[in-house]
C-alpha cells in the first residue's frame, strides 16, 4: 500500500513539474515585445510580422525599400485587400529598416564614441523600449535631426536621464534628443551585446555623420489573409538570394511546430553558410527559442512517468479483473439489449394506454347518441 502512495505522489510531482515548465515557457515567449508587434497591431490574427536579415555587403538602400513599398501598395490594391477601420489615418501595413554603426557624441559634460542604430520607418513600433523621458521619433519625419539616447549615454553626456528637448552634437552637428529609453536587462541581453551606450538616429544622419555598416535589417507588419501569403510577397518583392537573406515570421516563432523544428536542428542550428550578423533583439529571441525548446523537452520527459504509470496500472487492473475485449463487448451488448427491452416495454405500455383511452372515448360517444 505504501508503494502505491509513493507511485501516486511521484506521478503528481511529475505533472507539477510539467505545469511549472509550461508556465515558464509561456513567460519566456510572452516577455519579448520585439516579437509581438502583430499582436499589438491587430487582435484578429490576420496580420503577419516578418523580419528580414541581410548578409554583409548586400548593399540594401532606402530606395530598394521605397520601390518595394510602392509595388506592395499596388499588389494589395489589385487583390482588393483594404483597411477595415473607421479611422481615416489607419494603415494597411507598416515597416522599418535599420543599420548598425557608430557615432561620436558630445554633450554638456562629455564626448564619446557610442554604438548607433540608424533607422528608417516606424522602428519604435516594432521595438517599444521603455521610455524614461520624452518620446520616440519616426524615421519617416521630414526633419532628420532627432535622436533617442539610452539612459547610460544620457548620464555620461549630461549627468541626467531627463534631457528630452536638449541638444547633442553628432559628428559636430546638433541633434535634438526626442527621448531617453531604458534597455531591457538580463543575461541574454548582455550576451547579445546590449552592454554599451547606444543611440538611435535616422539612417541619413548615421550615414552623413557617423560610420554605417549598411542596412542589414528590415521588418514589416502586413495583412496575411492566407497562411504564408505575407511571407511569399515579401520574399518575391525583395528578391534576395536565399544565401544572402534570412526571413523569420515572428508571430509564429514560439509555435509548437517551430519549437519542434528547433529541437530537431540541435547541433546544426548554429551552422550557417550565410554571412549574416543578427541584431541584439534577434539574438535574444533565438536564445529564448532554445530555452522554450528545453522546457518542451522537460515537459515531454515529465509526462513519461505518469503515462507509463497509468498504462501499468490499467494492465494490472485488467489482469486482476480478468478483463478481455470479448468480455467488455458482451457486457456492452447485455446492457444495450436490456436498455432496448426497457424502452420497447415503455413504448408498448404507452400504446396500450392510448388504445384504452380511444376505446373509452368511443363508448362515451355511443352513450351520448342513445
Amino acid at each position: 500500500m505504501k508503494s502505491r502512495y509513493l507511485e501516486v505522489i511521484a506521478g503528481a510531482v511529475s505533472l507539477g513539474i510539467v505545469l511549472v515548465l509550461g508556465i515558464v515557457a509561456h513567460s519566456i515567449s510572452s516577455d519579448l515585445p520585439d516579437q509581438q508587434a502583430a499582436m499589438r497591431w491587430s487582435d484578429n490574427g490576420n496580420v503577419s510580422q516578418i523580419s528580414c536579415y541581410f548578409a554583409e555587403g548586400s548593399q540594401m538602400t532606402p530606395e530598394i525599400f521605397e520601390n518595394f513599398r510602392h509595388s506592395l501598395d499596388s499588389l494589395l490594391q489589385q487583390e482588393s485587400i483594404t483597411v477595415e477601420s473607421e479611422n481615416p489615418g489607419a494603415r494597411l501595413w507598416v515597416d522599418c529598416y535599420s543599420a548598425e554603426g557608430s557615432v561620436i557624441l558630445s554633450g554638456s559634460r562629455n564626448q564619446m564614441t557610442v554604438d548607433a542604430m540608424g533607422v528608417g520607418g516606424d522602428f519604435f513600433l516594432f521595438h517599444p523600449f521603455q521610455l524614461m523621458a520624452g518620446a520616440y521619433f519616426s524615421g519617416n519625419d521630414l526633419m532628420q535631426d532627432y535622436c533617442v539616447l539610452d539612459e547610460t549615454a544620457a548620464w555620461q553626456l549630461f549627468g541626467s536621464n531627463n534631457i528630452a528637448g536638449q541638444t547633442v552634437n553628432i559628428g559636430g552637428v546638433p541633434h535634438v534628443v526626442s527621448g531617453v529609453i531604458s534597455h531591457p536587462k538580463g543575461r541574454l541581453y548582455e550576451a547579445a551585446g546590449l552592454t554599451e551606450s547606444r543611440i538611435y538616429l535616422s539612417y541619413e544622419s548615421l550615414v552623413k555623420y557617423g560610420e554605417s555598416r549598411g542596412i542589414n535589417h528590415y521588418e514589416i507588419l502586413m495583412p496575411d489573409p492566407v497562411d504564408g501569403y505575407a511571407m511569399e510577397k515579401v520574399k518575391t518583392g525583395l528578391n534576395m538570394h536565399d544565401r544572402e537573406a534570412e526571413y523569420i515570421e515572428n508571430n509564429k516563432r514560439f509555435s509548437f511546430q517551430n519549437i519542434y523544428h528547433v529541437i530537431k536542428s540541435v547541433g546544426t542550428r548554429s551552422m550557417s553558410g550565410k554571412a549574416i550578423i543578427f541584431p541584439f533583439w534577434e539574438n535574444v529571441a533565438r536564445g529564448c527559442e532554445d530555452m522554450v525548446a528545453l522546457c518542451l523537452l522537460g515537459m515531454a520527459l515529465g509526462l513519461v512517468y505518469p503515462v507509463v504509470f497509468s498504462v501499468y496500472g490499467f494492465i494490472r487492473w485488467k489482469k486482476r479483473n480478468a478483463v478481455t475485449l470479448k468480455g467488455v463487448l458482451r457486457r456492452v451488448y447485455k446492457k444495450g439489449a436490456g436498455c432496448l427491452k426497457c424502452i420497447w416495454a415503455r413504448i408498448k405500455a404507452h400504446m396500450r394506454r392510448k388504445m384504452a383511452e380511444e376505446d373509452m372515448e368511443e363508448v362515451s360517444d355511443e352513450e351520448m347518441d342513445e
